[in-house]
């Protein structure tokens, strides 16, 4: 192993111990490198770096830099194990081996372009492009992109509308701020949480397997129930 793959696991190690400990001090039981008998079936072939759990749910975790970002388990391969699952949870953490101060969840750089919100109408002209796409089963992933923008302009859209501010956050801190405040139900926030490492895959020049294009549906449908909340609507 070269002394930088070396260094890499180190961070990689360092990360996930800090990942544990932020878990246990929220009244986490977690497991470090959890083994065959701690985990259920579904994720056996995985093996995560970390199991966290309490009485509402159980979160996966796993910490990859951008080096091993191809190397097994695949972060699709957890979130599709980990679809239709209520209660589980799948957290990725990216650790940067070119600089430890440098991190940042699903490997989403913060946004540096003056942003707009987008109108109701426009999100309506997405939201037709994205089930014109997925009429043709050769362009699922842009799809299943398009799905997530649509998803992602109402989060802000709901969030404007209700006085949050997300501003250029990820979506992922976006989706975590709408449920903390109520706006979201749980089967929506986890179906979004599972789909954004295949999203994030796809965004970044990886392989998504087995995508389902299915979820681009449910991602919309979820897009839909959020405008509804401030009045709205989709269709």
């Amino acid at each position: 192993m070269s002394s930088v793959n070396s260094e890499n696991r180190k961070r990689e190690r360092r990360r996930v111990r800090a990942v544990a400990r932020e878990y246990q001090k929220k009244g986490y039981a977690v497991v470090v490198g959890p083994g065959a008998d701690d985990l259920p079936d579904f994720l056996k072939n995985c093996r995560p770096d970390l199991l966290a759990t309490n009485d509402r749910e159980r979160v996966v975790v796993e910490v990859k830099s951008r080096q091993s970002l191809s190397e097994p388990p695949s972060l699709t391969e957890i979130a599709h194990a980990l679809e239709g699952k209520p209660g589980w949870r799948f957290e990725f953490v990216m650790t940067n081996p070119a600089d430890e101060g440098e991190e940042d969840k699903l490997n989403l750089l913060p946004l540096t372009l003056p942003q707009k919100l987008l109108t109701p109408q426009k999100i309506r002209e997405r939201l037709d492009q994205a089930r014109r796409l997925a009429e043709g089963s050769e362009h699922g992933e842009a799809a299943l992109l398009f799905a997530w923008s649509v998803a992602e302009a109402a989060l802000r859209l709901v969030a404007d509308r209700e006085g949050l501010s997300v501003g250029a956050s990820s979506p992922v801190s976006a989706i975590k701020k709408l449920y903390s405040m109520g706006l979201m139900d749980r089967d929506d926030y986890e179906l979004l949480l599972s789909s954004a490492p295949i999203r994030n895959a796809i965004v970044h020049g990886f392989d998504a397997e087995r995508l389902d294009t299915a979820s681009v549906d449910q991602i919309l449908a979820v897009a839909d129930r959020l405008l509804r909340e401030v009045g709205v609507s989709l269709k």
